[in-house]
């Protein structure tokens, strides 16, 4: 957690909030805290070793996060498909599945790999009530399957679109000039490109599953669907069994 996380516990607790998502860190300076208030606590991994790590501490989920995820992935480039295996085979904590999903038949994978849930990320960005600006969106819609990247491998990894800034930055990358890779870095920002609407310059951070979204849609209507999708992708595994 950050260096503001005791007041920010302090205003969950106030709140009343009930499920904290943790990242960046362990759970164990704050769950004590949470545990006393009744809050359910989710720390999100990347490896097998952090989930044990996580449940050691107490929490009650863990939320893989594999390498076709947008944002930050894990250093390791674990696949979901791999890493949900691994991690459900470490802890008996449940497990919630992140990375590369964008529809029913993706919930279905993960449950089927052992998963008890799954987390859905650039889905909801392309939906009316996400709050990043029209620009941000529609360079996502835009967006094929192979049409991120990683960039700030051994610094910080971020998974986001190809645009001008990933171009430069992973060129400069093969120049390997750390100096120069650490301030090209430090100029681009989510915020420049999810507020400011700069998707060329800044960081456009969304997962591989961009390219399995073709609409715009209502997050009610959202969950509607993959309610619907997800059953209709267990029962096709239910006859294969049968």
């Amino acid at each position: 957690m950050c260096i503001r996380d005791r007041e920010h516990m302090d205003i969950a607790i106030g709140e009343g909030v009930p499920v904290i998502v943790a990242s960046q860190g362990g759970p164990q300076k704050h769950i004590g805290r949470a545990r006393e208030a009744g809050i359910k606590w989710l720390q999100v991994i990347a490896s097998p070793e952090h989930a044990a790590k996580a449940q050691a501490a107490g929490v009650d989920a863990v939320i893989a996060v594999g390498l076709e995820a947008g944002g930050h992935p894990g250093p390791d480039e674990i696949g979901l498909q791999v890493l949900v295996r691994a991690v459900v085979r470490r802890v008996t904590v449940p497990v919630v599945a992140a990375g590369g999903i964008a529809d029913g038949a993706g919930i279905a994978a993960a449950l089927c790999l052992g998963a008890a849930g799954a987390q859905l990320g650039t889905r909801f960005l392309l939906t009316p009530e996400a709050g990043v600006c029209d620009a941000y969106k529609d360079a996502v819609l835009a967006a094929g399957v192979a049409d991120t990247t990683l960039v700030g491998r051994g610094r910080s990894p971020v998974r986001m679109l190809r645009n001008a800034f990933a171009h430069d930055y992973l060129a400069a990358e093969r120049g390997g000039d750390a100096a120069a890779l650490d301030t090209m870095f430090a100029a681009s920002s989510l915020k420049q490109a999810a507020f400011d609407g700069d998707v060329q310059g800044g960081k456009v951070e969304a997962g591989q599953s961009a390219g399995l979204i073709d609409s715009l849609q209502p997050a009610g209507a959202v969950v509607e669907q993959l309610v619907a999708e997800t059953r209709e992708a267990l029962k096709r595994v239910a006859a294969l069994a049968g």
